[in-house]
């Protein structure tokens, strides 16, 4: 959901050796986009791609576990809300993805282009009604339709309240487990691989952690710092429907992990580094689905898609694609186990 400064005000800086669903290259990357113009786009032969079934538990924590159902009720879902994982790539082209039909790149569909703000996209959640929350370069968030065609809806949002960059994190995850309202929370992007150039925090280089927004009025309140290993770092997120929220944090290694949703703290686990993963150059994004997590970068200017299975912490790395994928999101109304196939 974050790009690479050197690409945008977005672009990630840190070298993120990750993984396996929330930026420190020194030369700029290729701006060539090969945005497909057919609804499933080709991979290309580029093979610099994480190697297949890596295991990814290199710190002391556990493969997590997730309830066996869905954490909340589904009857406020809209159609199909639960279905996809959606994504916008740096030309500002929407698309849908069905993570059942991972890693072929057939499992990305052409939604359309998403022209609300010139500035380009930063970074996006998804609600249970299926409307996508874009930031944009500029610090505004629109309302996006899912669908084609493709029609936005500027929000009230005022960029830098309660100290936070512009340029956000963001993700939805459910209020209680069993419960259907949801929360949209943001992670603050000052610290290492967002708007600064250092590779670790500092005074003039330290995210604020965690905050939400309220989707009545659009004030941004801060919920607190993250804590331990991620401390002073940002985050791209992703929530579930079971009440959980995770952060693909911009360490070094990249590294993920269960977030406090009332305080921001990240300690209790800590966060598990994901080394497999690389993400020095181009967008990043993450999201959750089904169980397991799918982290989005771009080693090569073009994105590849990696699958961890939270179950055993194997890993499984797409082809390259032929676009680059900034944002991820992903409904609330999600399967938090694998479907029965």
């Amino acid at each position: 959901m974050l790009k690479h400064p050197c690409m945008s005000p977005r672009r990630v800086i840190i070298a993120l050796i990750a993984l396996s669903a929330a930026c420190a290259a020194n030369s700029p990357p290729d701006e060539t986009t090969g945005s497909p113009s057919a609804s499933s786009p080709s991979a290309s032969n580029d093979n610099d791609t994480p190697d297949a079934a890596t295991p990814l538990w290199t710190s002391d924590a556990a493969p997590l576990s997730f309830p066996t159902a869905d954490g909340g009720p589904l009857s406020d879902c809209a159609s199909g809300a639960g279905s996809f994982i959606y994504v916008i790539s740096d030309a500002n082209d929407l698309y849908t993805f069905d993570p059942t039909q991972f890693p072929s790149a057939a499992a990305f569909t052409l939604v359309g282009p998403v022209t609300c703000d010139a500035s380009g996209v930063n970074s996006m959640a998804v609600d249970r009604s299926a409307t996508a929350w874009v930031n944009f370069n500029d610090g505004a968030i629109y309302k996006v339709t899912t669908t084609a065609p493709v029609t936005c809806t500027p929000t009230s949002f005022v960029a830098g309240q309660g100290g936070f960059t512009g340029v956000l994190g963001m993700g939805f995850a459910v209020d209680a487990p069993g419960g259907n309202t949801e929360t949209l929370f943001v992670s603050d992007n000052a610290g290492p691989g967002g708007t600064c150039n250092a590779s670790s925090p500092g005074p003039s280089c330290t995210g604020k952690g965690l905050g939400t927004i309220d989707l009545s009025s659009m004030t941004l309140t801060p919920r607190g710092a993250y804590t331990g290993a991620a401390v002073g770092f940002n985050a791209e997120l992703t929530g579930t429907g079971d009440g959980r929220l995770f952060g693909f944090f911009t360490t070094t290694p990249a590294s993920y992990g269960p977030i406090d949703t009332a305080t921001g703290a990240t300690s209790t686990p800590a966060p598990t580094s994901i080394p497999s993963v690389n993400a020095a150059t181009g967008g990043y994004a993450f999201s959750f689905w089904g169980g397991d997590f799918y982290f989005y970068t771009a080693p090569k200017n073009k994105t590849v898609v990696t699958h961890l299975a939270s179950a055993t912490g194997a890993t499984t790395a797409s082809p390259q694609l032929t676009f680059t994928i900034v944002g991820a999101g992903v409904s609330t109304c999600a399967p938090t186990t694998a479907p029965v196939k």
